[in-house]
């Protein structure tokens, strides 16, 4: 996988991922905890379904081992932060 991230690595922030970095920047102290957790449970339970849809139905083989793999720990980190809402 190694090889193919100098081709594939992205350097800026994609529209989405910019807009919910300046909603972010934009919350106040008190709020920012509150703010940074919704945002990581819903960038985690898209992660969750990527990587579960690709594991199921991906065409590369390495690519399926590597996404139910990652689906593992990103499901821990899930759980880890519902916890902390």
């Amino acid at each position: 996988l190694l090889a193919f991230a100098p081709k594939y690595a992205q350097t800026t922030l994609s529209g989405d991922h910019a807009a919910s970095l300046d909603r972010l920047k934009a919350v106040k102290a008190e709020g920012f905890d509150r703010a940074f957790l919704d945002l990581q449970a819903r960038s985690h339970g898209r992660s969750v379904k990527l990587l579960s849809e690709y594991a199921r139905a991906g065409r590369d083989e390495m690519l399926k081992s590597y996404a139910s793999e990652t689906l593992t720990f990103v499901k821990l980190h899930q759980s880890r932060v519902e916890s902390l809402r």
